[in-house]
């Protein structure tokens, strides 16, 4: 979380999102907006943030998307491989 923050040049935030056991992405990602305006008080660093987190939940959309395509992809191979290897 804290090389996250210092990515994004909000490391001032460390202890904050600490003392909230805010301390992984995943729980980072179920805040809502109202939550964030509680953690962060300036509004660009809030602004940022919420654009941050946008963009980490469209990552793991896609992540998640392609991962599961990649899955059935290998199982298609392996079922014609072993059907090529049958004839």
């Amino acid at each position: 979380m804290a090389y996250w923050l210092r990515d994004l040049e909000m490391e001032r935030y460390n202890l904050r999102f600490a003392r909230e056991a805010i301390v992984d992405l995943e729980v980072l990602t179920m805040l809502e907006d109202r939550h964030i305006n509680d953690l962060i008080p300036f509004v660009m660093d809030s602004r940022k943030m919420k654009e941050a987190l946008k963009e980490m939940k469209e990552f793991q959309y896609h992540y998640s998307a392609t991962a599961a395509l990649l899955q059935e992809l290998g199982k298609s191979v392996l079922f014609l491989s072993c059907f090529a290897g049958g004839i």
